[in-house]
Parts: C-alpha cells; structure tokens; sequence
C-alpha cells in the first residue's frame, strides 16, 4: 500500500515499541488485564507471555480478570496490543461481592492471605528485584510487611525441610 504523501514512499506497518533494557530495578506495577483478553487466540498474548517484563499472577475477581505485574518499560507494550490494563487495582483490598458474602473483615483477610501467596510466588519466581519490589511495596504499604516476610520464610524452611529429608 503506498503512503499517500509520498508516492514512492510504502507505509510502514507499525511495530510494538521495544521495551527499555534500563538496568535500574524500577517497581514493577500490579494491574487487572480481563480474562477474555488473554485468553482470546487473536490477542497479542501469546507474543508477551514469556516476556521477561511481564508477570501473570493468578485469575481473580471471579476469574474475570488477571492479576498482572507488569516491568514499567512494557506498559506501552502492552497499550500497544490495546489490552485494557487496570493500574488502580489494590490486591490487598477485597471485593464487593466477598464483603458481601464473607463480611468485610474476613473478606479483608482472605484479600490479604491471597496477596502474601501471590506475593511469595513472585518474589521467588526470579524474575528480578523489580518484580520484588513491586509486592514489597504494596505489603509496606498495607502493614504486612512482617507477614510476607514470615511467608517467605516459612516456604523457604519448608522447600529446605523437603529438599533434607533422610532416605
């Protein structure tokens, strides 16, 4: 197809922006991705789901969405695919329909139970400090710094406890 413009001139397809290899570990950021559209065959997922800068957390919400921890340099990767990325999202916090099925206080300790596992799984999944970061961040904020350290901990004495045990 040529550009009108310029006769001689062939339009470019436009490609994904290249997200920066910046060796500063920045947070990631946390945001809600719907299901549908990471599921979806035609979606732009299959392309990013082993992309270094990406984390998917877990379904949530009823499985409507993913949870998503996301490497700041591959958020205009992921607007690029015109995913419908949620970055006002707080894990810590539940959701109406458990408040109204678990009332609110159990429901904010299943929402913070469910944030540590999710928290441990990244943190341990190497993908660097970022990534780390990200999670420490929000623990810090909510007052579960301390939990998610005893987490750690205690999934790091029990992985060590299996890797010991006499034949």
């Amino acid at each position: 197809m040529l550009n009108s413009e310029s006769p001689n001139v062939y339009s470019v397809i436009d490609s994904p922006p290249y997200p920066s290899s910046d060796a500063s570990p920045k947070p990631w950021t946390l945001c809600l991705i719907p299901t549908g559209q990471i599921e979806c065959s035609l979606s732009g997922w299959h392309q990013l789901r082993s992309a270094p800068g990406i984390y998917l957390a877990q379904k949530c919400i009823g499985d409507k969405f993913y949870e998503v921890a996301v490497n700041p340099s591959y958020v205009p990767l992921l607007q690029f695919y015109e995913f419908e990325c949620d970055f006002n999202y707080d894990p810590v916090e539940p959701v109406d329909a458990d408040i109204r099925i678990h009332g609110k206080s159990h429901a904010k300790k299943r929402a913070e139970t469910r944030f540590l596992r999710n928290a441990v799984k990244a943190i341990r999944s190497g993908l660097g400090r970022g990534l780390e970061l990200c999670y420490c961040d929000i623990a810090r904020s909510h007052g579960l710094q301390a939990p998610l350290e005893q987490a750690i901990l205690a999934e790091d004495i029990s992985e060590s406890y299996a890797n010991t045990r006499p034949f």
